[in-house]
């Protein structure tokens, strides 16, 4: 780890050379000649392509550098949970690993109460706050469900559904009968890294007594 600390910050070193002696050759190349010859600009404009080209390549090499740094860090990972998980969990903890945007808070507060002797009501309020912990835009989609259990008299219904995010709150929402549901029509909402969204929902879900 230590030989691999040494090597990052001697190519950083390296890229900071580079950047700044392209700087340098830039701001000569502007610098008015003591002879106003046609060699003298010759020199300048070469000496600015030189120093632009060295610019140029210290970003990307910097850009490159990131990338394969992280790159290998993912993929020792991968080697790593590979070698001590069993084969029916390999799967699960790499999805975990690449999921892009966690819920990092989640509250819930149910309610079962009776309705007759056949059906009963289940309440159901969530409040849940997710973050975007990769390091580019995410596209997140929200939407909640509630089964349909075809009580006429009492439906299952979505009460409430809405999302904040930076301090804008939206509450409209669509609805989307299917055979054995009903959900909320897809929102698709954009997070930048490290930036957070709080979804909250309010379902009701009429269900036989007997879990029949």
């Amino acid at each position: 780890m230590k030989n691999q600390s040494r090597g990052y910050v001697t190519l950083t070193i390296i890229l900071a050379v580079i950047l700044l002696f392209g700087m340098l050759l830039i701001v000569l190349s502007y610098t008015p000649p003591l002879n106003n010859t046609q060699a003298t600009n010759l020199g300048s404009d070469i000496a600015r392509e030189i120093g632009i080209a060295l610019v140029i390549a210290s970003f990307l090499g910097a850009s490159v550098e990131i990338f394969l740094r992280r790159q290998l860090a993912v993929d020792a990972f991968k080697a790593t949970i590979g070698y001590l998980l069993p084969e029916e969990l390999k799967g699960e903890m790499e999805w975990i690993y690449s999921t892009h945007i966690l819920c990092v808070e989640h509250t819930q507060t149910c309610e079962l109460s009776p309705i007759d002797d056949k059906m009963c009501a289940f309440y159901v309020k969530t409040i849940r706050k997710f973050r975007n912990i990769s390091g580019s835009k995410e596209s997140f989609p929200l939407s909640t469900s509630v089964d349909e259990w075809f009580c006429e008299a009492h439906p299952s219904r979505i009460i409430s559904f809405g999302y904040s995010k930076l301090g804008t709150k939206r509450e409209s929402f669509e609805t989307v009968k299917n055979i054995h549901s009903i959900s909320t029509k897809p929102q698709y909402v954009d997070l930048a890294p490290l930036e957070e969204i709080v979804e909250w929902f309010e379902t009701e879900e009429i269900l036989p007594r007997n879990g029949e």
